[in-house]
């Protein structure tokens, strides 16, 4: 696969309580106002979906996974990599795309078993492309999920997914402690990920070769989340890992 920068993952979260330093920067206006906007992410989301109506030559495209998948971050929900993804899509086939984006900002892997498959699962038509972003809060999270249950729980969403979705490992964190814990959960998923017939888009890898170099370049103004221009090279990234896996949708 070609190799994409990607804006990584910081992990202020899982230490939001060590130093006094970590406490302002949750206080600070660029945290609060990437927060605010995930109502707004969720909103525009729910109401695309309510929105689909299929349709002979539709792709028909279901997005799970976190706030990376939400677009949080970007400045509007149609610069996150779904969206752009979507359309880069629909240039290269000449169809429209329909997003069912499923995802929930805060998710964790288990949420996704619980709640986002079991959503998919009641749609009356099997989707050309499923893509799941998941792992970056499971790995910034030690006091809710270990390296063990996360494998334990996406060892059932791999058997659940249709054959030949596209499934990230989880991305890199910049603090060492949880990008160890990071690192070890992608080598854990990635057998599974191929084990079961689907395609693995390497998230970790892609995000620690972007490094702390090019960290602010590509993360939000909360120093979180990836910005417009990460998530376009998210997309682009996507794009190359399904013409690689020659991904096409159905017949029209």
């Amino acid at each position: 696969m070609k190799r994409w920068i990607v804006g990584s993952l910081a992990a202020g979260s899982a230490v939001a309580g060590l130093t006094g330093a970590v406490l302002a920067w949750q206080k600070g206006p660029g945290v609060r106002r990437v927060n605010e906007s995930i109502a707004e992410f969720t909103d525009h989301w729910e109401g695309v979906v309510a929105s689909n109506a299929g349709g002979d030559g539709v792709i028909q495209f279901v997005a799970l996974g976190d706030s990376s998948v939400q677009g949080v971050g970007a400045s509007s929900p149609e610069s996150s990599w779904v969206s752009v993804l979507a359309e880069r899509i629909e240039e290269r086939t000449g169809r429209p795309v329909e997003i069912y984006n499923l995802s929930v900002s805060g998710a964790i892997a288990a949420e996704v078993l619980r709640e986002q498959i079991p959503r998919m699962r009641e749609f009356p038509f099997e989707p050309d492309l499923v893509m799941l972003a998941i792992g970056g809060n499971d790995a910034t999270q030690p006091q809710r999920v270990t390296v063990e249950s996360y494998a334990q729980v996406m060892s059932q969403i791999v058997k659940l997914l249709p054959r030949g979705s596209f499934i990230t490992d989880p991305p890199w964190i910049s603090i060492p402690l949880l990008g160890s814990r990071a690192r070890r959960m992608a080598r854990q998923v990635r057998p599974l990920i191929q084990e079961y017939g689907h395609h693995l888009l390497p998230l970790f890898d892609a995000t620690h070769s972007a490094g702390r170099l090019r960290y602010f370049s590509y993360t939000s103004e909360d120093r979180f989340h990836p910005n417009d221009a990460a998530y376009v090279l998210w997309a682009e990234g996507f794009l190359a890992a399904l013409t690689e896996a020659g991904w096409a949708p159905r017949i029209a």
